[in-house]
C-alpha cells in the first residue's frame, strides 16, 4: 500500500483536447499512455473512496481527501492494488453503496513531477487535470508556481476551472 501521497491539483473543463496535446508536446511532456478507466465511487462518511478499473494498471482502491474549490488544492491519498476488482466492487457496493460511476478515456502525460491528464468523460465532456506531486517532508516551495505556469501555458481560464470530482459531478 502506498501511504501519505500528496498532490497539488486543479481540473478544468475544455472544448477540445487536440490543441492541449500540441501544447503538451511543445513543453516537453511525454505521453505515458492512453487509459480507459472506470471509477466506482462509494458512499463514505469522510473523503472519497473509489475503485479504479484501468486498462493500463488494473485495479486500485483509492481513498483521498481534498477540499472542493477551483483554486489549486492539496489532495492527500492512499491507494492499494487490487487483484480482483470485480469481487471487491461487489462487496463494497453491498456494504457501502455506490455514489457514482465514472467512465473515461484518459491520456496520461508526464512533465517532471507533474502528471497532466487529458480526459474524455462519459456524460460530462472533456477536461484537463494537473497533478503536481508533493514530496513528503520535502521542499515543495515551487509547486504553486509550477501550477500557475501550467495554467498559463495551457491557456486555462478561471471560468473553466472545476471545483468537484467527476464522481461528485455525476452522482450528486
Amino acid at each position: 500500500m502506498e501511504v501519505n501521497l500528496r498532490n497539488l491539483e486543479i481540473k478544468a473543463k475544455v472544448r477540445d483536447l487536440k490543441p492541449l496535446r500540441n501544447i503538451a508536446a511543445k513543453v516537453g511532456a511525454t505521453l505515458g499512455g492512453k487509459d480507459r478507466q472506470e471509477d466506482t465511487y462509494f458512499k463514505v462518511a469522510e473523503g472519497r473512496l473509489k475503485l479504479r478499473e484501468s486498462s493500463l494498471s488494473g485495479g486500485e482502491l483509492i481513498a483521498y481527501f481534498r477540499a472542493d474549490g477551483i483554486d489549486p488544492a492539496e489532495s492527500k491519498y492512499e491507494k492499494v492494488r487490487v487483484q480482483d476488482p470485480l469481487r471487491l466492487k461487489k462487496i463494497l457496493k453491498k456494504t457501502l453503496g455506490v455514489a457514482a460511476t465514472v467512465v473515461k478515456e484518459r491520456e496520461v502525460y508526464r512533465l517532471g513531477n507533474v502528471r497532466i491528464h487529458l480526459d474524455a468523460v462519459e456524460g460530462l465532456g472533456e477536461f484537463i487535470e494537473f497533478e503536481v506531486e508533493l514530496k513528503e517532508g520535502g521542499d515543495n516551495g515551487n509547486s504553486e508556481t509550477t501550477m500557475a505556469d501550467l495554467i498559463s501555458v495551457f491557456n486555462i481560464e478561471r471560468v473553466n476551472l472545476v471545483e468537484k470530482s467527476y464522481g461528485d459531478m455525476i452522482g450528486r
